[in-house]
């Protein structure tokens, strides 16, 4: 999303991710039941904690932690 957005506001000419791609590993059941499962945080819970950063947080708390919500975590 960020690249694109880039394309758009002609930062950049090409999206360097366009031809990335990720391995896709096939697991049995019973390895995906033995994995912890991740945490997220609701949409009104990232809402809270964003507008708590804009408002009560440093300079630039707003803006990292909205990147990190836009960021997958790929294990």
């Amino acid at each position: 999303m960020i690249f694109k957005k880039a394309i758009e506001m002609r930062l950049i000419k090409n999206d360097p991710t366009e031809l990335a791609y990720l391995k896709k590993d096939r697991k049995t059941v019973e390895e995906l039941e033995e994995q912890d499962i991740p945490k997220y945080m609701e949409k009104e819970e990232l809402a809270l904690l964003l507008q708590t950063a804009a408002q009560k947080g440093l300079d630039l708390d707003y803006l990292i932690f909205l990147t990190l919500s836009y960021t997958q975590r790929c294990a």
